[in-house]
């Protein structure tokens, strides 16, 4: 995992759910603590390893739905991992939930 990052990353906190097609074809959902956004991505605590490049879908009963996104790393941290996720859409692109989060934790900076 690269420690370089060229978008600034602006703290949150607030419950995701991470949803996914696992291998077998089933469908998974893992709750999840959205730490940090930047304008491409977010960091995710959870109680559940997910792989890298799986894609997901992200989604807040606060704030709905966020967007698309794959995963980026999965690092076990005591009893947690930190899943970073890269979203599929630009943040110009995006859904009007995503700019609205991103745009609160820029005004709660």
């Amino acid at each position: 995992m690269s420690t370089h990052r060229p978008e600034t990353r602006y703290r949150v906190n607030f419950p995701v759910y991470l949803t996914w097609q696992a291998k077998d074809g089933t469908i998974r959902r893992a709750l999840g603590k959205c730490r940090n956004i930047s304008a491409s991505g977010a960091m995710v605590e959870t109680d559940y390893p997910l792989d890298r490049h799986t894609g997901v879908i992200v989604e807040s009963d606060s704030f709905g739905r966020m967007g698309h996104a794959t995963i980026r790393y999965c690092a076990r941290e005591m009893m947690k991992y930190n899943i970073g996720v890269m979203f599929t859409a630009a943040l110009g692109l995006s859904d009007n939930i995503r700019k609205k989060i991103f745009e609160k934790a820029i005004q709660e900076v």
